[in-house]
């Protein structure tokens, strides 16, 4: 297990609201809750060093993302014996939302969650940030995975910046949160409504008549009570960190945007570089193990059931929105608008955008099982 670290202000924030997920805090870490070893130091006798990595993550360590990150870690300790361990600093208590890129690129951490969307200038893994294509997120997390596998274009952008890529992820498709009394028969009816929602979601609500609203999540719940925004987008188990459903009850599941975010975990490429060969073997083996065997596709999953349990608890509603000629023609038009910016900042930076897109789109629907539900079908069943 790795040694937990989680800033002071995110601590005290917990004893009130569960987890405030994705808080766009400073960078300010201490709070050492335990340690498993693994000081940086010899271990004496004939046993290798200690190698103590440094993980950062802007999400709670109780999150279904670094519940899944655990798993990589612990296999990297097995495999190597216990001599990788790891230092994990959770709650934004290292790094920042948008310093996380930075935050490996210069070494303050050896390792970070991250999401491409964080960083627009990041073309080819954006690719992956265009939703509409499915709400089968496993087969988002699997295209994106099978790109990074077949085409150098991803890595090779991500080691620019000085980051290794060790596996993506993609998170559950987005629902929508409303005030009290929002009442949605379709996706039109969302015309005129401020609401938090980032990056290409934004854009595509937009095209609705939304007035989007860029914010850091932990400001969401006070501007909603304010009456700053009447609703917001975010998965549905941040929905549950933050206490949403408090204050925007009325939840819809955007059934036609489906899987759109999508998030990487990734290491300095020079301290990756500078390991032994068989500790780079590990973590290359911890990898693939995660992505051939779908660990955070099964981590969110379980996590979209708990959320659905505890938000009926609360009195919540959770409906489906859209699957419709009215969902179909947002979508539609949706799409065309995303992949055309896409394309567009694409220009002289990737050899052949257009072909780029088909791939990974087809590979999108290559790994579509037909077995997912949309989150209002599961939390019907839950």
């Amino acid at each position: 297990m790795p040694r937990i670290h989680r800033s002071k202000k995110m601590a005290m924030a917990a004893a009130t609201i569960a987890g405030a997920a994705l808080l766009l805090a400073g960078c300010s870490g201490d709070g050492d809750t335990g340690s498993t070893g693994g000081d940086g130091g010899s271990t004496g006798g004939d046993a290798k060093e200690t190698i103590t990595l440094t993980y950062t993550s802007i999400l709670p360590e109780s999150g279904p993302a670094n519940q899944a990150f655990k798993v990589w870690m612990d296999e990297v300790t097995a495999l190597t014996d216990g001599q990788v361990q790891f230092d994990a600093f959770y709650d934004a208590a290292l790094c920042a939302a948008a310093d996380a890129l930075e935050c490996i690129e210069d070494g303050r951490a050896d390792l970070a969650f991250d999401t491409p969307a964080y960083s627009p200038e990041l073309v080819s893994p954006n690719i992956a940030s265009i939703g509409f294509q499915t709400y089968d997120h496993a087969a988002v997390g699997a295209a994106i995975n099978e790109l990074v596998a077949t085409d150098d274009t991803i890595a090779n952008e991500y080691a620019e910046r000085n980051q290794k890529i060790l596996f993506f992820g993609a998170q559950s498709p987005a629902v929508i949160g409303f005030v009290e009394g929002t009442d949605l028969t379709s996706v039109n009816d969302m015309d005129g409504k401020q609401v938090r929602a980032a990056s290409q979601i934004g854009t595509a609500l937009s095209l609705l008549g939304v007035s989007p609203v860029s914010m850091a999540p932990g400001e969401v719940y006070e501007s909603i009570e304010r009456g700053v925004i009447q609703g917001v987008v975010q998965s549905i188990d941040v929905y549950v960190d933050l206490s949403l459903a408090e204050v925007a009850p009325m939840i819809y599941s955007l059934d036609d945007a489906g899987a759109y975010a999508v998030v990487n975990f990734g290491m300095n490429l020079d301290k990756y570089e500078s390991l032994p060969d068989d500790v780079k073997e590990a973590i290359d083996a911890a990898s693939a193990k995660m992505i051939d065997e779908g660990v955070y596709a099964q981590y969110q999953n379980d996590s979209i059931g708990h959320a659905c349990t505890s938000l009926k608890e609360q009195g919540a509603t959770i409906q489906g929105l859209g699957l419709d000629a009215d969902g179909k023609a947002w979508a539609t038009a949706a799409t065309e608008r995303l992949v055309a910016d896409w394309k567009t900042q694409a220009e002289g930076k990737i050899a052949d955008p257009d072909a780029f897109a088909d791939t990974y789109f087809g590979l999108v629907q290559k790994n579509v099982t037909g077995d997912a539900k949309t989150i209002a079908q599961i939390c019907d069943e839950s």
